[in-house]
């Protein structure tokens, strides 16, 4: 019998939808789940230690080899809440900030905002997320994650002097129109399965229907007012991704090379676009002798190498029918969700959880996003750049 695939995840308040039905629902026992930090949950990935990862977007410029899950991530389609740019100087004055470097997505999102939108490549310092030493230490202070949830965006003044707050996930939307993806779940090539999206996205299926529950164990036992957790989960994160989250993604990554702070690479890699590789390649092998172009060159397609062999009735079934009775809603945003059988077939549909270019029609970013796949403006390169 083949062993549990291993899955590193994170453990914050706004992972807590997606490994709800991996914890506690029907898809319990298909993998073997821990938790790691998530520039943990990518380097695991690279070691070997982990076959699939909840990873930071900007890590997977460094590891080209990782395949994208289509249908669900973390994401904002508006102000993220927990991610929050506090400045004592106006922003165009901004020399240095402190940061949190925990995250290296919320970094490289703060750097590529200020450089695009303001021309500013100010020193980033390193510092645990206390506002106060933090601002003594620098122009400004980059806080993420429950550190943010747990201070007043509205703060107005630090010390007498007026304060200036930016809510990354709303300032990424309105200078791009679209959404902000922060983490995707990502496979390694050789250990890809075509039933893994569905999985997924059961499993946040099932955290989504049950937000009440995941706020009452989740939010209010790390100290956070119940309200304030409800809404984080169903107004601020988004767990989509569709078309404009796969435009986002590929657009972040095209800028944070620009800039320097990531390395090039070509687009990321989708499970939808390897499972079609690996058909053409099933079709090319039958016209070709049985041996493809791609094989004698020796690459061979992951999915064909390693796909794991089906139980009826078990795996299946619990991506297909996360809540036991086929249908659920989706707390975040009051849309339904639906897991069916699509056309007979064994995908997962779902209006809110859609496949990568299946983008739910009622739920577009506040601005239009751009249709075309050009990259966005270089700039220098002789700008200091990076941690310091």
């Amino acid at each position: 019998m083949r062993a549990r695939r291993r899955v590193s995840a994170v453990r914050f308040l706004n992972t807590s939808p997606l490994v709800w039905g991996l914890l506690h629902g029907p898809q319990r026992g298909i993998f073997d789940v821990h938790f790691s930090l998530p520039s943990e949950c990518a380097e695991e990935l690279r070691a070997g230690e982990a076959d699939i990862g909840l990873v930071p977007t900007i890590e997977l410029a460094s590891q080209p080899d990782l395949i994208v899950l289509p249908g669900c991530s973390v994401a904002c389609r508006g102000a993220v809440r927990s991610i929050l740019f506090f400045s004592r100087k106006p922003i165009e004055e901004v020399e240095s900030f402190a940061a949190d470097a925990g995250s290296r997505t919320s970094v490289v999102l703060a750097q590529t905002w200020l450089a695009r939108k303001f021309g500013l490549r100010p020193r980033v310092r390193p510092y645990p997320p206390k506002l106060d030493e933090m601002l003594e230490l620098a122009d400004a202070a980059l806080i993420i994650g429950d550190s943010a949830l747990r201070l007043d965006p509205g703060l107005p003044e630090w010390r007498g002097r007026p304060l200036f707050v930016h809510d990354l996930g709303a300032e990424w939307v309105e200078m791009t129109g679209l959404p902000m993806v922060f983490a995707v779940w990502a496979v390694k090539n050789l250990a890809a399965d075509p039933d893994d999206p569905a999985v997924f996205q059961a499993s946040a299926a099932y955290g989504l229907a049950r937000i009440d529950e995941i706020v009452k164990r989740e939010g209010v036992e790390r100290g956070y007012p119940a309200e304030l957790a409800r809404r984080y989960l169903t107004e601020h994160i988004s767990y989509e991704f569709g078309a404009a989250e796969q435009r986002s993604l590929e657009y972040f990554l095209r800028a944070a090379a620009d800039l320097g702070l990531a390395p090039e690479m070509s687009e990321p890699v989708y499970l939808e676009a390897v499972a079609a590789d690996q058909a053409l390649t099933a079709r090319g092998k039958s016209h070709a002798g049985g041996v493809t172009r791609r094989e004698a060159d020796g690459v061979t397609p992951g999915l064909a190498r390693n796909a794991a062999p089906r139980s009826p009735g078990s795996r299946a079934e619990a991506a297909r029918n996360p809540s036991g009775d086929g249908h659920f809603f989706c707390s975040n945003g009051g849309s339904e969700l639906a897991a069916h059988r699509d056309g007979g077939g064994d995908r997962l549909s779902s209006p809110a959880l859609s496949f990568v270019g299946g983008d739910h029609p009622d739920r577009h970013p506040p601005h239009s996003a751009p249709n075309d796949r050009k990259s966005p403006p270089r700039l220098p390169r002789d700008f200091h750049h990076g941690l310091s």
